[in-house]
């Protein structure tokens, strides 16, 4: 019955269970945090696409499992996703490289196959890329391709080296040695 509210962070509990639906209610929220609720199950909800206000969404840490839904790139206002350490599984949608604002993806430790697509490499304010600990395969080359390195707003972009050609990551990573890519990823949402 909080209509009006706009920032939830329910993380760092024992909650269990599937997705709450009962949050889709909550048409103004904006940020969106439930990490680190190890119980939570079963796949991303379709439905979050339509909580079209959502501008940070951060699900690490949830015993997620299933594809990456592609109604995500609904979610156009969408700065931060963080969907890493999980158990998602199949390709990355295409459709989440039309996320225009998207500055943060996380998508790291899954179970992710098939080439990283294209797309994503044309998110326009892309500053943060984690792909590393999935099944991944193809090459994020053309995020390295601008002869003028000011044009790019990407600092972060960590992936698997042995699997992804990457000639610009700053971090590579080896599944055989996770110790390599060392700390993760900690975005708290300011």
């Amino acid at each position: 019955k909080l209509t009006s509210l706009q920032h939830l962070d329910l993380s760092d509990n024992n909650f269990s269970g599937t997705f709450p639906t009962q949050i889709q209610s909550l048409t103004e929220l904006t940020y969106l945090f439930l990490n680190n609720n190890h119980y939570l199950t079963g796949p991303l909800p379709e439905w979050i696409s339509t909580m079209t206000k959502l501008v940070d969404l951060s699900l690490k840490q949830t015993s997620r499992d299933g594809p990456l839904p592609s109604s995500l790139a609904e979610l156009t206002d969408l700065v931060f996703l963080g969907l890493d350490d999980k158990d998602l599984a199949g390709q990355i949608p295409t459709e989440l490289g039309t996320m225009s604002e998207l500055q943060l993806l996380i998508l790291n430790r899954n179970s992710l196959t098939g080439p990283v697509p294209q797309q994503l490499l044309e998110l326009p304010i892309l500053s943060l890329l984690t792909l590393d600990r999935n099944s991944l395969t193809g090459s994020v080359n053309d995020l390295c391709m601008d002869s003028d390195p000011t044009n790019t707003t990407l600092t972060i972009l960590q992936t698997d080296c042995l699997e992804v050609t990457c000639g610009c990551c700053t971090k590579c990573c080896d599944d055989a040695n996770p110790a390599v890519c060392g700390e993760d990823f900690v975005y708290d949402g300011t």
